[in-house]
């Protein structure tokens, strides 16, 4: 009998350590499930801030790119000006040089008509010398 009182002990006490170990189980998974739980609210949390920011962020990209648009289009405008005041500097440059070749054709057109009158002029002189001397030696008086 005492053996098997002794076996019926013995599970008795494997039956124990079971329920011990399975009352540890237990309050582990309390434990687990707790903090899955605080984990998850975190993690919520966490998401929740993600998409506050992914919209901020949104906000932002729709402003920039509308800014750079607008810089592209008045870089583009002011380029577009740019251009046409170069090709009308160009223009006036152009017109500068005509009107200098004009200038400068006049110019040596008024120099030779000088130089054409003071030739006259000393050849008039001359020939009026001429005309007083030789008239001076037919003169009635002479």
């Amino acid at each position: 009998m005492k053996l098997s009182t002794l076996l019926a002990g013995m599970g008795l006490t494997r039956n124990l350590k079971e329920l011990c170990m399975l009352q540890k189980e237990e309050e582990e998974h309390g434990k687990t499930k707790i903090l899955l739980i605080k984990e998850s609210e975190k993690l919520q949390f966490a998401l929740g801030e993600i998409e506050v920011l992914s919209k901020q962020l949104e906000r932002e990209r729709r402003v920039f790119e509308k800014t750079l648009a607008s810089v592209k289009s008045k870089a583009l405008k002011e380029s577009t000006k740019k251009d046409k005041l170069i090709s009308k500097c160009n223009e006036i440059e152009s017109h500068i040089l005509k009107q200098e070749d004009i200038l400068n054709g006049k110019e040596n057109e008024i120099k030779a008509l000088q130089h054409f009158i003071t030739r006259q002029k000393q050849e008039s002189s001359v020939g009026l010398k001429h005309t007083e001397t030789t008239g001076m030696l037919h003169s009635p008086g002479a």
